[in-house]
């Protein structure tokens, strides 16, 4: 799904089927200047309606164990951290943790 304001576009965000009953949140990504503006909030919730009814029970995220706003976004809209990938990212000359995020389908 692509975001877009006044036209111009802004981010997008998509589901990627995993398993037959979970999927991987595969991105998130919005322009810095549309950040903190409720488009990522937007998109996710309409993600989630269609992911409901369609069997899929469960919704992954892989988030940067640095970036502390994507986490707290992702835990605002119910995942919780279920998994820490030790320095498996590698990002301007240092590694990083990838978080594993959980949120339930009703």
């Amino acid at each position: 799904m692509i975001g877009a304001l006044s036209g111009v576009v802004a981010g997008f965000c998509r589901l990627l089927r995993r398993r037959r009953s979970a999927v991987r949140l595969a991105s998130g990504i919005f322009a810095p200047s549309h950040v903190s503006r409720e488009l990522g909030s937007l998109c996710f919730d309409r993600l989630i309606r269609e992911a409901e009814g369609t069997g899929i029970r469960h919704l992954m995220a892989e988030v940067s164990g640095e970036n502390e706003r994507r986490l707290r976004f992702h835990e605002k809209h119910g995942f919780r951290r279920v998994a820490l990938q030790e320095s498996i990212g590698f990002k301007l000359g240092r590694e990083f943790g990838i978080v594993l995020m959980q949120g339930a389908i009703s």
